[in-house]
């Protein structure tokens, strides 16, 4: 399961820096660190929603399968004769805020939303392509942060104790920053790196300003 935070957050650094800049005093940010902490459950494609078979002409509401472990990007498969269905998903993100995912007219072969779903509510598929096609919905490598970034706010990232370098390679993470959406903050992890072992991501809290 996540945590957040994982220990609590603790002060770093100075609590207060002023400095003047002309006539006028500035006032630095207090900063914090938080600790985010998961195992999550291995790769599947299937894991919320097994091979469904799209229906001529009208839509299909569905329950998921079963639940994110944490806050975790969709991986949607649809197969060559699906191609063109609807897929919408709703649910929650990781502060409990209601978010959805409109899929419109999906092409062939696998989309990842950008959306981190804490929880899902219900799956609908439509289509009105006379052919019959399957679509499959299952999770990724991408992990939704418990926050809004406007930067890349990591500072370290460990995986059964092995710091993990940022970068795009396999054994790498990457972060997708988004501070419009708390569900769209999210950890990357390439495919050399495995999730299901320990993982603690540190990363910096910005805090409101020192009173003068």
């Amino acid at each position: 399961m996540g945590r957040y935070p994982y220990g609590g957050t603790k002060r770093v650094g100075l609590q207060e820096l002023q400095t003047y800049r002309g006539e006028k005093l500035l006032t630095a940010y207090e900063v914090r660190v938080g600790h985010y902490h998961f195992e999550s459950d291995s790769i599947s494609d299937d894991v919320f929603l097994a091979a469904t078979e799209t229906k001529e002409i009208e839509e299909q509401t569905l329950e998921p399968a079963n639940q994110p472990d944490v806050p975790r990007s969709l991986r949607i498969n649809v197969d060559s004769n699906a191609a063109g269905v609807d897929v919408t998903v709703t649910g929650t993100n990781a502060a409990g805020e209601s978010i959805t995912y409109e899929g419109t007219e999906l092409a062939s072969g696998d989309t990842d939303t950008q959306e981190c779903f804490a929880t899902i509510e219900s799956i609908t598929i439509g289509t009105d392509d006379p052919t019959l096609g399957n679509v499959k919905i299952g999770n990724n490598r991408r992990i939704g942060m418990p926050g809004v970034f406007r930067h890349d706010p990591v500072i370290k990232v460990f995986v059964d104790n092995d710091e993990v370098d940022e970068g795009d390679q396999a054994g790498e993470y990457q972060f997708n920053v988004n501070d419009d959406a708390l569900e769209q903050n999210y950890v990357e992890f390439g495919s050399g790196v495995d999730i299901t072992d320990p993982t603690d991501v540190y990363f910096l809290i910005p805090q409101v300003p020192v009173a003068d």
